[in-house]
């Protein structure tokens, strides 16, 4: 669908007159290791934030082992959540 000279406006986003969107912040649930949601088919996609990896992340890893205090956005992938 293509609308043009229309703006939208959202509490989370905006659309402009040319089809900009204009992203605000993004809030996700914070998780440690231990109580993240298993990954699987169903929740390909979801995004969250965690708060106790024992390592420093790699981007695209796995999430590694928590207790630690390093912090990073995970994606799930299917069947593992990687670091992003």
């Amino acid at each position: 669908m293509t609308i043009t000279g229309l703006a939208f406006n959202s509490p989370g986003f905006q659309i402009d007159n040319v089809g900009n969107v204009i992203g605000r912040t993004l809030a996700t649930s914070l998780y440690t290791v231990a109580t993240l949601p298993t990954c699987a088919a169903g929740n390909t996609g979801q995004l969250a934030v965690v708060t106790d990896l024992s390592a420093a992340p790699v981007y695209n890893a796995a999430i590694g082992a928590g207790g630690g205090s390093n912090v990073a956005l995970a994606f799930c992938r299917n069947s593992a959540w990687t670091a992003h």
